[in-house]
């Protein structure tokens, strides 16, 4: 696990594997304090029936050893039509305080913009 997330600058908030059994739904939600974290995603075991789903926008997220982000400051929810679990890794990022809580940058820069610059 050190070796996975030792590539990210930022300090974390949680890191868990979060699991959905075949048939499970995820209804749609915000996740909240979205504005001081970033989530980070990469599927372990997934299957081609699993499906996201962010303002109406349907997607997935292959097991390929890459982490992907979505808004979860918009609603979103998921869902898994498959027969076998998918199991998630997902990472909180502190872009804006360290582990101790002290801050590190400003709180209004957009996350989207610390991403695209390579901060986080």
């Amino acid at each position: 696990l050190e070796l996975v997330l030792s590539p990210f600058r930022s300090s974390f908030g949680k890191v868990r594997i979060l699991e959905l059994l075949p048939g499970g739904r995820i209804a749609p939600h915000v996740d909240f304090p979205y504005y001081e974290q970033i989530r980070v995603h990469t599927a372990l075991f997934t299957n081609e029936d699993v499906w996201y789903e962010v303002e109406g926008r349907r997607f997935q997220i292959p097991a390929d050893g890459s982490f992907y982000w979505f808004d979860t400051g918009r609603p979103h929810s998921v869902w898994n039509d498959g027969n076998s679990s998918r199991l998630m890794l997902s990472v909180h990022l502190s872009p804006y305080y360290d582990g101790s809580g002290n801050l590190v940058r400003e709180t209004g820069t957009p996350l989207v913009e610390l991403v695209k610059s390579g901060q986080i």
